[in-house]
């Protein structure tokens, strides 16, 4: 057996961390029969990428037992596996590498879960941490808008629309009183009081929402850097929750997470990780 995770020393990223240099870092941990490699990626939409690449060959090369992916789904959402299908049907074009990853363990009959919190926990988190809910529902929002232009889908005509519907979505998720459910003119609101970025929410990139606390970082990192610990915990679980369960764990996640969770991940295999750069 291996140790229980020590949640304190999750770590951070700053400015210059070195994971972001990087399209794909695959860290290994062994320990008294259990083993954990961990695909730490740049997020991209589509498979003909170096990034799918990786993941496709430590599926087959580290032959998992289980699958962490950053989703909120498993294996047993059949409503999830059925997209999953569709998207390989299209070749996944409009996708993200955790539905490649969770196609690849379900071709090879391997489980696989999610490792992100309810968005009600991180809802519960933030409002401890001082922020309000239309702050949670305005970065929701925000953050939704890379994943947007990655896949495609980001129109500057048609913003007001899919926007509206997504703010209907996650009011509905977080079961947001009608006082406190934001709209798209609250948003814009919002986004003007907050942006020291100089550019318009449509130009909003990954990096500007990074989860770091530093003097140069804007309130949207920060924001993040709050929430991001609710993230980890979470996610930190589900592995070793996983690796209780079985003997090979194969996670896929975005690169800055391998960075925040090494430390837990040292103490408790013992050793730090053979590190492999594709």
């Amino acid at each position: 057996m291996i140790p229980e995770p020590d949640l304190s020393l999750i770590g951070n990223i700053s400015d210059t961390n070195s994971a972001y240099n990087h399209p794909v870092i695959i860290a290994e941990f062994k320990r008294a029969g259990k083993a954990l490699c961990y695909v730490a990626v740049r997020h991209v939409v589509g498979i003909e990428n170096p990034i799918s690449a990786a993941i496709k060959s430590a599926v087959e090369q580290f032959n998992p037992d289980a699958v962490v992916i950053e989703s909120h789904y498993g294996h047993d959402n059949t409503g999830y596996v059925a997209y999953v299908h569709e998207q390989s049907a299209s070749g996944f074009k409009d996708s993200r590498e955790d539905t490649y990853a969770a196609y690849l363990a379900t071709q090879r009959k391997i489980p696989f879960v999610g490792g992100e919190p309810s968005d009600k926990t991180i809802m519960a988190g933030m409002i401890e941490a001082g922020y309000s809910s239309r702050d949670v529902q305005a970065f929701y929002l925000l953050r939704q808008i890379p994943v947007w232009r990655e896949e495609h889908k980001l129109s500057e005509q048609g913003f007001a629309e899919q926007a509206t519907k997504f703010l209907g979505t996650i009011n509905s998720i977080f079961e947001t009183s009608n006082d406190d459910a934001l709209n798209i003119v609250d948003f814009k609101k919002w986004y003007d009081k907050h942006n020291t970025t100089r550019k318009s929410f449509l130009e909003i990139e990954n990096s500007d929402l990074a989860p770091i606390n530093s003097e140069k970082a804007s309130y949207f990192q920060i924001l993040n850097h709050v929430m991001d610990p609710i993230r980890e915990r979470n996610i930190i679980t589900v592995i070793a929750n996983n690796l209780n369960e079985y003997d090979r764990v194969l996670v896929v996640y975005g690169n800055g997470h391998l960075t925040k969770s090494r430390p837990v991940f040292k103490k408790m295999f013992g050793h730090e990780p053979s590190i492999d750069v594709p």
